[in-house]
């Protein structure tokens, strides 16, 4: 799985998505993300947000797990992947929790 901290302003939000499709292409198959936001104190501006929902929409996207987040976070990320669409996305509040889920089924 994928390991990074999200920041949550526009400019940071853009190169996130541009380096997670990067990492995309260099891998096969479906990609199931790991996604900590433990150090995560800000709250997603609007268009940060629409910037990081276009994620969830790559194809090759399996399960996004989240963890660590506060219950601000945790409110953006329910209203982020909501307006998506995404339903193989889950929150943790550990990362042994998370991973255990993405690892299910394979």
């Amino acid at each position: 799985p994928f390991r990074g901290c999200l920041e949550t302003d526009v400019a940071v939000a853009e190169e996130i998505r541009d380096k997670v499709y990067a990492l995309a292409e260099e891998h096969e198959g479906t990609i199931n993300w790991l996604i900590d936001l433990t150090q995560n104190t800000r709250i997603a501006s609007s268009q940060a947000r629409k910037n990081l929902s276009g994620l969830s929409s790559y194809p090759r996207f399996g399960k996004l797990a989240f963890f660590g987040q506060n219950i601000f976070m945790r409110v953006a990320v329910n209203f982020i992947m909501g307006a998506a669409g995404k339903k193989n996305t889950r929150q943790f509040a550990t990362e042994a929790e998370a991973l255990a889920w993405l690892k299910e089924g394979k």
